[in-house]
């Protein structure tokens, strides 16, 4: 089985693509990924999902690859300290977790050896935010634009030390100041 997929150079292989693929209950699939896994022939990055070290990759492989498996149909992009980081690294602090806006649910993933994805949820509708996309990329996910994660940031209620100061007058917060607890909690 994983001999197949490092075939197709599938490096990151979850327990439903391979429920998709062979039919077998996915309660076997994981038993049997458990003991793959305790025998050191593939390492585990979140609960169902791996990653298969035989498939040959031309490149390392990122938190940004593993972000589609873990969340399949939800609309996303990188945006808060991640982006701001992206756009201004001078003037924002390096992020601890790559920080992932959604429309699933809020979590915190510890991913094995690459580090942590944090998914914040916003009740935001895609088209609201999709023309605001910058046209870059980061870690092959979509990516805010400076203005756009500076609103998410006011939105969550994120502290606004981690951006460049000077750039703040333009969204109306005075230099120097945070904004007040409760601005920006309206929509997330």
């Amino acid at each position: 089985m994983l001999d197949a997929l490092a075939r197709q150079r599938r490096y990151i292989i979850s327990v439903d693509e391979l429920h998709d693929v062979f039919g077998e209950s996915r309660a076997q699939l994981r038993v049997g990924l458990h003991r793959q896994t305790m025998a050191g022939a593939i390492t585990r990055l979140f609960p169902g999902i791996y990653a298969n070290p035989q498939a040959v990759v031309k490149r390392l492989i990122s938190r940004g690859d593993v972000v589609p498996y873990l969340r399949q149909a939800a609309e996303l992009y990188v945006s808060l300290e991640s982006a701001l980081h992206v756009h201004r690294p001078a003037s924002a602090a390096k992020p601890r977790a790559l920080t992932v806006m959604t429309t699933g649910r809020s979590l915190l993933c510890d991913l094995e050896g690459l580090g942590a994805v944090e998914f914040v949820h916003t009740k935001r509708i895609p088209d609201r935010w999709a023309d605001q996309l910058a046209e870059s990329r980061y870690e092959g996910l979509a990516l805010a634009s400076y203005q756009l994660a500076i609103d998410d940031m006011l939105r969550t209620g994120r502290p606004l030390e981690t951006c460049d100061y000077r750039r703040r007058r333009h969204i109306g917060v005075p230099v120097g100041r945070a904004p007040a607890p409760w601005a920006g909690r309206k929509e997330a």
